[in-house]
């Protein structure tokens, strides 16, 4: 880590001044480098991305959730009863 020439209090003081550029200009500079860096279009992939894993992600553990449940009563118990504690009263499926 590079040493400065400044002490503590006068880094902080030079942070909350944002070392000297207005508002204005650090928002311009904000703004050109995420321009730059293509920062919006990256998270857009991202987000399209996981949203396409997201779906075949649920049906392989639905999937290995029920060869798992199937093979004893117990772990199907405990399953709906986690199940039943985790979801809403109003999700019940008895009507009665």
């Amino acid at each position: 880590m590079a040493d400065s020439a400044l002490n503590t209090g006068e880094q902080l003081q030079s942070l909350w001044k944002l070392g000297g550029l207005s508002w204005k200009e650090l928002g311009s500079r904000v703004w050109k480098n995420m321009n730059d860096n293509d920062l919006l279009n990256r998270g857009y992939e991202l987000a399209y991305n996981f949203l396409l894993a997201v779906f075949p992600m649920l049906l392989v553990l639905i999937a290995l959730l029920g060869i798992f449940a199937k093979e004893g009563g117990a772990l199907r118990s405990h399953l709906f009863y986690y199940f039943q504690v985790a979801l809403p009263p109003s999700a019940d499926a008895d009507p009665g």
